[in-house]
C-alpha cells in the first residue's frame, strides 16, 4: 500500500497492490501460503485477502484518511477489490456501524443483507424500509425486516407503529388463501412487534370463503397476540 501521484493535478493517491511472492513468515500469521483447490481468488489475491483479514477496519480508516465509505469506494477502483470485501466482511461488527452500513450498500452483498443489517440497532436498520407494510412486502423486503431482527429482539416502537395497523388488517386478505410463507411471515411480524404497539393490532376476520389454513393462520394470530399482551401487561 503506498501513495503516488496522478491525474492532471498531480494529486496524492493511494494505491493497492497483492504480495507477488510467497513470504516464509507468514506461516507464523497463520497465513496459508497454498491457494487450496477450487478457491475463486487467484494465488495474489488468496494472499492478500488473508493479510487484510487480520488489519482491524479502523485502521483503513485511519491510514488511507477516508471514512469507511470511501475506502469501499477506493477499494472498487482496485484489482484487489474481491479480496479486500472478503477480508472486510469477515472483520465487521456491531462495534463499526459506518462499515456496516458501507458494506450494505454494496450490490455484491446482498445475498447477506440480513445478516450485516442485524448488526446494526433497530432504528438505523429500519431506514432501510418503508414504512408502509403493503411495500414492504411489494418490494421483497419483509424477509429482511423479519431476518435481521434478533431473538429476544423486536422492531423500534416508531416502527411499529407504523406497521401495526395493517399487520391486522392482513390477516383477512385473499392473498392468504394461496401464499403460505406471507401467512407465516405475517406471525412473525406479529411477534416482533413493539410490546407498545400491541394494543393498536386488530386480527381481521378471515372471509367466508376462507380455507382451513386461513382460518387456522388467524388463530393463530389471536392467540399469539393474546400471549404477548399478557406477557407484557403490568400486574
Amino acid at each position: 500500500l503506498q501513495q503516488s501521484r496522478s491525474g492532471l493535478l498531480r494529486r496524492l493517491a493511494w494505491t493497492l497492490e497483492a504480495p507477488a511472492t510467497l513470504d516464509p513468515g507468514w506461516a507464523d500469521a497463520a497465513i496459508d501460503g497454498k491457494r487450496p483447490n477450487g478457491e475463486v481468488l487467484g494465488e495474489r489475491a488468496w494472499w492478500l485477502y488473508q493479510l487484510a483479514r487480520q488489519l482491524p477496519l479502523a485502521w483503513w480508516c485511519r491510514t488511507l484518511e477516508k471514512p469507511a465509505a470511501e475506502v469501499v469506494a477506493w477499494a472498487r477502483e482496485s484489482d484487489w477489490y474481491q479480496a479486500l470485501l472478503r477480508a472486510w466482511l469477515e472483520r465487521v461488527d456491531a462495534s463499526e456501524p459506518d462499515w456496516v452500513e458501507a458494506l450494505v450498500a454494496l450490490k455484491e452483498t446482498h445475498a447477506r443483507k440480513s445478516e450485516l443489517l442485524a448488526l446494526l440497532p433497530a432504528a438505523q436498520r429500519e431506514r432501510y424500509w418503508p414504512a408502509k407494510l403493503q411495500d414492504l412486502i411489494a418490494q421483497g423486503l419483509l424477509d429482511d425486516a423479519l431476518d435481521s431482527t434478533g431473538a429476544a429482539q423486536s422492531l423500534s416502537a416508531a416502527y411499529s407503529q407504523a406497521l401495526a395497523p395493517s399487520v391486522g388488517a392482513l390477516f383477512g386478505d385473499e392473498r392468504l388463501r394461496y401464499d403460505y410463507l406471507l401467512r407465516d411471515r405475517l406471525l412473525e411480524l406479529l411477534a416482533v412487534l413493539h410490546p407498545s404497539t400491541l394494543a393498536g393490532v386488530r386480527i381481521a376476520e378471515p372471509p367466508a370463503t376462507a380455507t382451513d389454513a386461513m382460518l387456522h393462520c388467524a388463530q393463530q394470530a389471536r392467540a399469539l397476540l393474546a400471549l404477548r399482551q399478557a406477557l407484557y401487561s403490568p400486574f
